[in-house]
């Protein structure tokens, strides 16, 4: 994932608020092939940017995430960020 910098130096406001938007405008996929090799793709997608409530049924599609939905068992069916 390029566009996710682990330990960068921020300069401000606007390089923090970048990081942000550009790691929740996308996530990566990881795939195991036939051979064994482990193939990475980035998905555009901002789902997670645009929304402050996520619905585990929404992410349960994402490929990563699948073994996890398929073993939720709560009641409630989004994850929510209070202010």
């Amino acid at each position: 994932m390029n566009k996710v910098i682990v330990n960068n130096a921020l300069q401000g406001k606007d390089d923090y608020w970048n990081l942000i938007t550009s790691t929740l405008s996308c996530y990566e996929v990881k795939e195991i092939n036939s051979h064994g090799k482990v193939i990475k793709s980035l998905v555009d997608d901002d789902y997670f940017l645009v929304n402050d409530r996520w619905n585990i049924h929404v992410v349960g599609k994402i490929p990563n995430f699948k073994e996890q939905y398929n073993s939720f068992k709560r009641k409630y069916a989004y994850i929510t960020f209070p202010v």
